[in-house]
């Protein structure tokens, strides 16, 4: 499963800067003989965002998975989602946090989560993740969870923020956590607060959940980028490494990551498959919780928004 499109006339080589090979799918069409279509609307803030703004067929085979979790179901109680504006003073920059509010609180209910996801944007307009919280919760089959959805701006600022960027860590802990607890009116044990993310996102997760154990107790991470490594390092897959050298924490984690995936280049020596693989071996040589998928898709958020019904009932129940 996942998108696809033509694009007309395209260059002999693709270009080596992420960001024109991005505005070079923009320029794709969707196939004509095919109905079925995935669209990512565009971000009023980011109007000439690489990303967001585009249409896509959708391939989904009769032998895929599918989730109806991602649909909203007439009649079933909702969340409230409410954009906010924050303002950080360790990383100088203002961005959007949507806030999710859970429908219902059964008080006598399991206690209460908080899933942080980051690539807000993506999260709550491309992948339905509120949807999913309500459908997941009216099934019983999570407990009730606040989310916060914090915003990415734009590639240069993700592309030093979520790679285990210092001040993105101070940014969590120092501002993100305590206006959190003036927003929600309540605080949460760290047992039950997660960490969430896609790409770069998914290693920005599992990062600072290594760094701060006590305070986000699981990790969801979809195609994480675990190729990483800084760049005076002498090889890729940093983290791994770093799991392995630490004694075991107390987290839960939940992988995932596409079987066409695999393609790796000289730049990071490792591609998205092999380096979620080598992590998985490793965190459960550590004897770490894990639930590990491999899905037939790509590095696309339509199969992101699918797994994502997997995720969350592993690490929130």
């Amino acid at each position: 499963m996942g998108g696809y499109c033509y694009v007309p006339n395209p260059p002999s080589n693709a270009p080596d800067d992420l960001t024109e090979y991005l505005r070079l799918l923009k320029r794709g069409r969707t196939d004509p003989l095919n109905r079925v279509q995935f669209v990512s609307p565009p971000d009023p803030e980011y109007p000439d965002h690489p990303i967001y703004g585009a249409t896509y067929s959708v391939l989904h085979l009769a032998g895929a998975r599918h989730h109806s979790q991602v649909a909203p179901r007439p009649g079933r109680p909702r969340g409230r989602v409410q954009q906010r504006w924050f303002r950080s003073r360790v990383l100088k920059n203002r961005r959007r946090v949507w806030v999710y509010i859970p429908p219902v609180l059964d008080r006598n209910s399991r206690p209460p989560r908080l899933v942080i996801f980051f690539d807000g944007f993506g999260y709550v307009h491309e992948i339905s993740a509120p949807t999913t919280l309500d459908n997941l919760a009216s099934e019983g089959r999570i407990p009730p969870t606040y989310a916060l959805f914090v915003d990415a701006l734009d590639l240069d600022t993700r592309g030093k923020e979520l790679p285990c960027h210092p001040e993105f860590g101070r940014f969590l802990m120092r501002e993100l956590l305590p206006w959190s607890r003036r927003t929600l009116g309540r605080s949460f044990d760290g047992r039950h607060t997660t960490l969430a993310g896609f790409s770069y996102g998914g290693l920005c997760s599992m990062y600072w959940a290594m760094r701060h154990p006590t305070r986000f107790g699981s990790v969801i991470s979809q195609s994480g980028s675990f190729w990483w490594a800084p760049k005076d390092a002498a090889e890729p897959v940093a983290l791994a490494r770093e799991f392995m050298r630490r004694p075991r924490l107390p987290l839960k984690i939940y992988l995932d990551v596409g079987r066409y995936e695999g393609h790796a280049d000289p730049e990071n020596g490792a591609g998205h498959l092999a380096a979620n693989r080598h992590l998985r071996d490793v965190l459960l040589v550590k004897g770490y919780p894990v639930r590990y998928q491999t899905y037939n898709g790509g590095h696309d958020t339509y199969c992101w928004r699918e797994t994502l019904v997997d995720a969350l009932p592993w690490v929130l129940s």
